[in-house]
């Protein structure tokens, strides 16, 4: 256990986290196709959304010991309408009970082929709680080419129904992802859920002891598909991404701004 706590310990020494500032002007349209470029030369990187009665607080946590965080602040500054500050990992993760996410179809079909809006920044909810996703580039481009070829030989319902997306998605940037919700609440787990497309998730309920961080750990683990049985393990392009990293509108929603408050209670870091 203590070898187990000091891997952790080491593990989230070398994440550099930075928090999303949304500015005045910010326009969704405009901040997703500037973002995705940037989330592309990403390699491994992590995303939390906390989100509490009073805040809605997005990060960015990048891998301080790898070569593509050394220029992560001036990537995101090409990105439109949102500033970053360094801030630092939250101290207390633990939740009782954490969903692990998966997919209901093959990775190869995505749940969408234009950046959209994440509903979760409008959730509002009594107990506070966390969405994060771990996602490592591999790119997929063979396996998602030969999903397409099967069912565009056969001429299946599938391929009429998704032929098109699967290959706006056979041409993207591919991630192994680990995808998460975690909360004291059931309730407040299963409102957050609600928040993402319900046709393309499925999740899997777990319990979270204060003594062994289970969420905290499958967090911070390395994402990589399974040898096997790993149809649904949760493989997003870059576009699926971005639209899990912003909300539609600025407007009534609890998020740091400009450094200054006009929507929202939050500290300023």
């Amino acid at each position: 256990m203590g070898l187990q706590k000091e891997k952790e310990q080491k593990e989230k020494e070398q994440k550099k986290c930075y928090q999303l500032v949304f500015q005045q002007q910010y326009n969704f349209l405009e901040t997703a196709k500037t973002l995705e470029p940037v989330v592309q030369r990403l390699q491994d990187f992590l995303f939390l959304l906390i989100v509490t009665r009073e805040n809605k607080i997005p990060l960015v946590c990048l891998d301080s010991s790898s070569s593509s965080s050394s220029g992560s602040e001036q990537l995101f500054n090409s990105v439109a309408h949102v500033a970053i500050i360094p801030t630092n990992m939250p101290t207390d993760m633990h939740m009782h009970i954490y969903a692990s996410i998966k997919l209901r179809r093959h990775y190869a079909i995505p749940f969408t082929t234009i950046a959209e809006p994440f509903p979760l920044y409008r959730v509002e909810v009594e107990e506070p709680l966390i969405f994060a996703f771990h996602a490592r580039q591999r790119q997929e481009t063979s396996n998602i080419a030969s999903y397409l070829r099967k069912h565009d030989r056969l001429r299946t319902s599938i391929f009429y129904a998704y032929g098109e997306a699967m290959v706006k998605k056979l041409q993207s940037v591919h991630y192994h992802c680990s995808l998460f919700i975690a909360s004291n609440s059931r309730i407040t787990l299963q409102q957050a859920f609600r928040a993402l497309p319900q046709l393309h998730f499925a999740y899997t309920l777990k319990s979270n002891s204060r003594k062994n961080n289970r969420f905290y750990t499958e967090l911070f683990k390395k994402p990589k598909k399974p040898l096997f049985f790993n149809t649904y393990y949760p493989i997003l392009s870059s576009t699926e991404l971005v639209s899990l990293m912003l909300p539609d509108s600025i407007t009534g929603i609890r998020v740091l701004i400009d450094g200054i408050r006009p929507y929202t209670t939050g500290r300023i870091l």
